[in-house]
């Protein structure tokens, strides 16, 4: 589950754009976007978000069963330009232009508080530098098998 504040414009794992919501739940950073990723394995996720007035934030979870399995922190990095590839699993950030994501707040405190079902111990981050519009990408640690498993979440909270 995930939300962006402002507008998600973009979600890939492990270099695959996934289908999101209908543009207009898209632009509600209130309402946790959601689907279900059908994958053996996740290595990478990465998002493209916009800000309408500060302040930004992307705040994310992945959960499989009742287990959180990766989930936006200081860990991640964050760019305020595209790059070719950036998206992908392997992609490598030797630019400056690629910065630790910074970790704003914990989730559930304000100006957001609580956002659906994300995990309570997801950071809301953005760049370092304030911009519009921000890229940022995790690596799960290690590779997380799921096979047999899927990640239910939910859009406007109904069950998909």
């Amino acid at each position: 589950m995930m939300t962006c504040d402002d507008i998600v414009d973009a979600l890939f794992v492990d270099g695959t754009q996934e289908t999101l919501s209908p543009d207009h739940e898209m632009k509600n950073w209130k309402i946790g976007k959601s689907m279900v990723i059908n994958k053996d394995s996740i290595t990478a996720v990465a998002v493209q978000c916009r800000d309408m007035g500060w302040p930004g934030g992307i705040l994310l979870s992945v959960q499989c069963r009742d287990d959180v399995v990766f989930e936006t922190s200081g860990s991640w990095k964050c760019s305020t330009e595209s790059h070719v590839g950036w998206e992908k699993p392997g992609f490598l950030m030797y630019s400056t232009q690629w910065q630790a994501a910074k970790a704003i707040n914990k989730h559930g405190s304000p100006p957001w508080y609580t956002i659906g079902e994300i995990s309570s111990s997801a950071m809301w981050i953005w760049s370092e530098t304030a911009a519009t519009t921000v890229y940022c990408r995790g690596a799960v640690n290690g590779i997380y098998n799921m096979i047999g498993i899927f990640v239910l979440v939910k859009f406007d909270n109904k069950s998909l």
